[in-house]
């Protein structure tokens, strides 16, 4: 009987070892896989911020040569404004450029304890201009010509038109009694 006691312990300790020793495994394969997740969310993240932060130099660019213009047709007032708008716009850019999502992450974070109605009211200015460049870049589609089928107001008028036409031209013996230009109407 004690020897059936010590094979139940033996037994029993090794189960809990060998859970012990698959539990570690799982955890290590997790942090493993969670370690190279956050690694490609935040290769993903510098990839984006990358192409955003091109994508405003161009833009920067692209405007700093029509500040040019605006000075050669005589407004070199507003060409400088502007173009001390796009200095402080190319300032951010840089900044972008050289910190990293966590940190910009926790800039925002920072600033959002710090200035909770301007955060609202950037979110707000942000949301208000994306919904006007989305407007604004399917007014190509609504500036195409469609063929739209007549509302049900302008149906029931021109029904309650060609009923009138017909009882005229009962009353008149089938004729209109005009030049003929009421039939063509």
């Amino acid at each position: 009987m004690r020897q059936e006691t010590t094979t139940a312990r033996d037994v029993k300790q090794a189960a809990r070892e060998a859970a012990a020793q698959v539990s570690g495994e799982v955890q290590r394969g997790a942090q493993r896989i969670l370690s190279e997740v956050k690694g490609a969310s935040a290769d993903f993240a510098e990839d984006r911020k990358n192409d955003a932060t091109d994508y405003l130099d161009d833009v920067i660019g692209a405007a700093k040569q029509g500040t040019a213009e605006l000075d050669k047709k005589g407004h070199a007032r507003t060409a400088a404004f502007v173009n001390e708008t796009l200095d402080r716009c190319g300032a951010a850019t840089a900044h972008l450029k050289r910190t990293s999502p966590p940190d910009l992450w926790q800039e925002v974070n920072d600033f959002a304890q710090e200035r909770p109605v301007a955060l609202f009211g950037a979110a707000f200015l942000l949301g208000f201009g994306a919904t006007r460049f989305l407007k604004s870049s399917q007014g190509d589609r609504a500036r195409q010509p469609s063929v739209e089928r007549p509302s049900k107001e302008s149906r029931e008028f021109s029904n309650a038109d060609s009923d009138r036409r017909t009882s005229e031209q009962s009353a008149s013996g089938g004729h209109s009694g005009g030049t003929g230009s009421e039939a063509a109407e």
